[in-house]
């Protein structure tokens, strides 16, 4: 009987040794993954209990070794915690002030102009955007907007890991000239 087995079958010992096993996988996951600024010993627990988790859910027949089963729940896991942390309610109350919330806390008046000129960068990127390959605006979206490795855009693209930063080096490059007239513009714009 593997430790797995003992585990689900009850056995205390089984389940902390699984756990200590685990523990570098929590880790690594937690730092690479999940949203920041985080408390550790809660990200800590939580990957724990996802562990346990794992205990009761793990099915041999499937081929995957139980651990590395465990690290793959644990990425998706603080993946999914990150996302959930980026989207902020604007009703939610904030920590320090006593019934206020995120929304409260904006500038009553934006500055017109400035929006105008946000919504102006925002088209302009867009369109340049739409003059790459479907491939380099992946790699150039999951990298600099979706903060993923090159690792993490070869793996969902099923490509390797060269051809991803080859796809992101390109779409930079046409970037730079698509947007260069533009950039000029802005210069001028903000120098007055």
């Amino acid at each position: 009987m593997n430790l797995w087995e003992q585990a689900r079958a009850g056995d205390e010992n089984a389940v902390l040794a699984i756990i200590q096993r685990a523990e570098k996988s929590i880790y690594a996951a937690m730092y690479k993954y999940a949203y920041r600024p985080f408390d550790t010993e809660e990200l800590y627990a939580q990957g724990v209990l996802l562990v346990l988790e794992c205990i009761q859910d793990y099915c041999p027949d499937r081929g995957v070794p139980f651990l590395a089963y465990v690290h793959t729940r644990l990425k998706y896991y603080y993946l999914q915690s990150r996302a959930e942390k980026r989207h902020l309610s604007l009703d939610a109350p904030l920590q320090d002030v006593e019934e206020a919330t995120l929304l409260d806390s904006l500038e009553a008046e934006e500055d017109t102009e400035e929006a105008f000129l946000y919504k102006e960068r925002k088209e302009a990127i867009q369109k340049a955007m739409e003059q790459l390959t479907k491939r380099e605006r992946k790699c150039a979206e999951g990298y600099y907007f979706h903060h993923l490795s090159l690792s993490e855009i070869a793996d969902s693209l099923g490509i390797a890991y060269r051809t991803a930063y080859n796809n992101k080096t390109r779409a930079l490059k046409k970037l730079r000239t698509l947007l260069a007239d533009y950039a000029e513009d802005y210069r001028k714009e903000t120098k007055r």
